[in-house]
């Protein structure tokens, strides 16, 4: 989905299964309701549930939690992903079954009004990339305004949850000429301060989700390339990769 108004589960299913495939993953993709008809935290609670409803399906999915259970999105799904993170650990009910890692591509995890004083400046990206092409600082501000979160709400900025301890270990991409580059890159650090594994591929010279309108270029193809190796750290596979 794309700002948590538009989209739907066939935007990602080719790609989705292409990497099923490949890396022998049972996938889950949630079609959550969408803002402006389902604002925020509706998104949120719908994702939740769908996270809560895998543990005791995984025999319908033919899955084993214990060898990696995976959140992950791109952009708004990103930013969901990194909330359920947290909300799966604190959650008793994933004691038995915790997620193992978090797969976040151009993640917003902070909404620019709520930056922490001790990190704004480190968020260069969001007040200089403002006309980026693909996703400009104009066409976001709808979207903030149809999901209408609480800008300090950590349900909507993950980055202020009072800890990060326990995290699962997080894979990140970012994209250089992104106004949200330097959520991704802001994001690791402070995971890693948490205590938590964190990498990021930091992708030159290239915009928001490009890779959707431009699929052919070997840029995009570095970005797919990418999230592979990055799936395979997570599960833990890079000897076998």
């Amino acid at each position: 989905m794309l700002g948590w108004s538009i989209g739907s589960i066939e935007m990602d299913d080719y790609a989705l299964r292409i990497r099923c495939v490949k890396h022998k993953l049972s996938v889950v993709n949630v079609e959550y309701r969408l803002a402006p008809e389902h604002p925020f935290p509706i998104p949120v609670n719908d994702c939740y549930a769908a996270l809560k409803w895998v543990v005791p399906n995984v025999a319908l999915l033919k899955a084993d939690l214990k060898k990696g259970f995976i959140v992950s999105g791109e952009s708004a799904g990103g930013n969901l992903s990194a909330v359920l993170a947290h909300m799966a650990r604190d959650d008793s009910f994933f004691d038995d079954c915790p997620l193992t890692g978090q797969f976040l591509c151009e993640p917003n995890v902070c909404h620019w009004k709520a930056y922490p004083e001790s990190l704004k400046a480190k968020f260069r990206s969001f007040f200089e990339l403002t006309g980026a092409p693909t996703l400009t600082r104009e066409m976001l501000d709808p979207f903030y305004e149809w999901y209408n979160p609480p800008s300090s709400d950590p349900r909507f900025s993950p980055l202020l949850y009072q800890s990060h301890e326990g995290l699962p270990k997080a894979y990140i991409q970012a994209m250089e000429l992104d106004l949200l580059r330097d959520d991704a890159v802001v994001y690791a650090e402070v995971l890693r301060e948490a205590g938590v594994q964190a990498k990021v591929d930091l992708h030159p010279g290239v915009t928001h989700a490009f890779y959707y309108s431009f699929p052919n270029l070997s840029a995009a193809a570095k970005v797919r390339e990418g999230a592979d190796r990055g799936l395979e750290w997570l599960l833990n596979r890079e000897a076998s990769a």
